[in-house]
């Protein structure tokens, strides 16, 4: 800015000449009209020189007063990514804060991609910067970073890393069977694997059987027996042995995976009074015989 106040001879041009502090070369910029000119392509935090000036017939150049300046420092754009929020299974809510700075932001947002990969997926946003990512991988680890473009450049914030949540393993289903075979020591026990949850390891099933109801694994005077689990099975059993004869026994099916154990309800079964019995080692009397209402049956040997 200046100003020219016209003295006897007229003024025939008028404007400014500036230069780096550091420089002898003025450049000159004749302005007409108001004496005041908008500098363009000025190096930022730089000291300069300027002065105006007013041309006339006889005195030639006449020049005010040199005046020092220094440009502005850029302020860069700031931007922050912050911690997810909100993390599921398949998905998470990305958040962050740009701060601008000398140059307008242009754009904004997320870049994102599973960890250890090379390319960036690339997500604007406008407004508050925060953006629900969806359709992610259970278990997985992913990592992400906001962003900022101006008309100069783009700047991001720090990498943060996060991973999905895992789906929760439920539990297995199974249905006891009635025992078959039984004998006076042995039986077979019998189930059926309704599912195994969605479980993909860590899988058992079997019985549990006792003389006391509701036998349960870990429990006193229960016996556990595993099966085999084969991936696909539908059905199981067991042949046990060992039994007492002439006995009540209690028996459950099980399935155990990572959330837990689950029986089946509770069957019932018998084992055998007698066994190959030989008619040579006992002998069976009744008395009195004949009899009328009651009467008394002995079996010795």
């Amino acid at each position: 800015n200046g100003t020219v106040t016209q003295g006897t001879n007229p003024v025939l041009t008028q404007g400014f000449e500036w230069k780096l502090a550091s420089a002898t070369t003025w450049t000159r910029v004749p302005v007409t009209g108001t004496l005041t000119y908008n500098l363009p392509g000025l190096t930022a935090n730089t000291a300069y020189q300027c002065r105006a000036y007013a041309e006339t017939p006889s005195a030639s150049y006449t020049y005010g007063a040199t005046v020092n300046f220094t440009t502005l420092p850029i302020v860069p754009t700031t931007v922050v990514t912050s911690p997810v929020s909100n993390l599921a299974q398949t998905s998470a809510d990305l958040n962050g804060t740009v701060t601008p700075g000398t140059n307008p932001v242009l754009t904004q947002g997320f870049e994102w991609r599973l960890a250890n990969t090379t390319t960036w997926t690339r997500v604007p946003v406008t407004g508050t910067l925060t953006h629900s990512l969806t359709g992610l991988t259970a278990s997985t680890s992913y990592e992400y970073r906001a962003y900022a473009t101006t008309a100069v450049d783009t700047m991001n914030g720090l990498v943060v890393n996060f991973t999905t949540l895992a789906i929760p393993v439920v539990l297995g289903d199974v249905r006891t069977l009635e025992a078959t075979d039984s004998a006076a020591h042995s039986a077979t026990l019998n189930g059926v694997l309704v599912n195994v949850g969605n479980a993909l390891s860590n899988i058992k099933v079997g019985f549990v059987y006792s003389t006391m109801s509701n036998p349960m694994i870990g429990g006193t005077n229960v016996i556990t027996d595993t099966v085999p689990y084969i991936v696909g099975m539908t059905t199981f059993n067991k042949s046990i042995v060992g039994l007492q004869s002439n006995t009540s026994y209690f028996c459950k099916a099980y399935i155990t995976n990572s959330a837990g154990t689950r029986y089946g309800v509770e069957k019932t079964f018998i084992t055998l009074g007698l066994e190959n019995p030989q008619a040579e080692s006992f002998s069976v009397s009744m008395y009195p015989n004949p009899a009328t209402n009651t009467t008394k049956l002995v079996v010795s040997g």
